[in-house]
């Protein structure tokens, strides 16, 4: 997960979108990129069990942060999430399964919904849980759909 500046959007629980998945077990990592409102205390005071926490002083951009992220992460498979993504509870658990039906897949996504901060609906991306090598679909229509918030993308 990366964040700048995101106190507002921080709870106790935020790492809850992923650590609630159903049947998936899996760990944060969160990079701070150089927030400067209190980001850093409300981490710091977070339960650290399942969350690993990278600081940049300065921000360096998503990619940068992203990619410290994915070197920081111990597991086969990365997920992107932003400090304001709320997860379907199944999220994890589909795209895993699209990717155990097609061995051969580096990626799979998902699509999304916009909310306001009401949580009203803006706006919905429909894909079925589609598991691919990331070649074929970047020579397929060149994009990789859903946004990163609905890649899971193996590590290795």
């Amino acid at each position: 997960m990366t964040l700048s500046s995101g106190a507002a959007w921080i709870s106790p629980d935020i790492g809850t979108p992923v650590l609630a998945q159903n049947g998936v077990d899996a760990d944060v990592v969160i990079v701070d990129e150089g927030s400067t409102d209190e980001t850093p205390e409300m981490l710091q005071r977070m339960p650290q069990d399942r969350l690993t926490l990278l600081r940049h002083e300065q921000a360096e951009g998503v990619s940068v942060a992203r990619n410290a992220g994915i070197a920081a992460a111990t597991g086969e498979w990365v997920a992107f999430v932003d400090d304001d993504d709320i997860w379907a509870p199944m999220k994890l658990r589909a795209q895993l399964a699209a990717i155990h039906d097609d061995p051969g897949a580096e990626w799979a996504c998902v699509g999304a919904v916009r909310v306001n901060e009401q949580l009203e609906l803006l706006g919905r991306q429909r894909y079925e849980a589609v598991a691919a090598t990331a070649a074929d679909s970047l020579l397929a229509c060149n994009v990789i759909p859903g946004g990163a918030s609905g890649v899971l993308a193996r590590t290795g």
